[in-house]
């Protein structure tokens, strides 16, 4: 009994148990390297959304999962400046530019001030940053249901969205019995909680 309990262990490759207590993240934000790690046992191969991705390391929810454990995923931001990280060091991300949302085919307004950007033009100012320009730019509108069904993706197991403040009509347009994530990690500010 012994030895198969310890050529058990030594075959288990996830992550440690005290990772949410004494873990250090690489990538993420806040913690949610972490917690997803924790999660999936640093799972190997998933399928991930990442809504509102921004800079392909910096703050990232996902590098961890594709770099280190092979996961592969679809990312997308409104911010058009950010492709050519993606294209440039996640080989296997395939990076969108759209604005996530209830409606597919429409376009809509984005404000940008430096790593801040919003459907919403008061969210900006919000976080004192600068405008980048006088006006917001114009980016095409798509549900998320219609970008997994563009990019042929039947089954995610992480969906990560963090698109200040516009994740209930993002959610609006993502059929959740179909594509049974096994984890949501969704930026929940004061507002939305409301």
């Amino acid at each position: 009994m012994l030895l198969a309990v310890c050529a058990l262990s030594a075959c288990h490759r996830g992550a440690p148990n005290d990772i949410l207590v004494n873990g250090t993240k690489l990538y993420s934000q806040h913690d949610e390297e972490l917690i997803i790690r924790h999660f999936f046992d640093d799972e190997r191969r998933g399928v991930f959304l990442d809504g509102g991705c921004w800079d392909w390391k910096e703050g990232s929810t996902t590098l961890y999962l594709e770099e280190k454990l092979g996961w592969s995923g679809v990312a997308v931001d409104a911010q058009p400046k950010v492709r050519a990280g993606y294209e440039q060091h996640r080989p296997h991300t395939k990076f969108q530019n759209y604005i996530v949302t209830d409606q597919s085919g429409l376009v809509g307004k984005l404000y940008v001030g430096g790593q801040v950007s919003s459907v919403d033009e008061k969210h900006v100012e919000r976080f004192g940053a600068e405008w980048d320009q006088a006006d917001p730019i114009d980016v095409p509108t798509i549900t998320i249901n219609d970008l997994l069904t563009q990019n042929r993706i039947e089954h995610v197991d992480l969906v990560s969205m963090d698109i200040e403040g516009a994740e209930p009509k993002a959610l609006a347009g993502f059929d959740i019995n179909k594509y049974k994530p096994r984890l949501v990690v969704i930026e929940s500010s004061a507002e939305i909680r409301e």
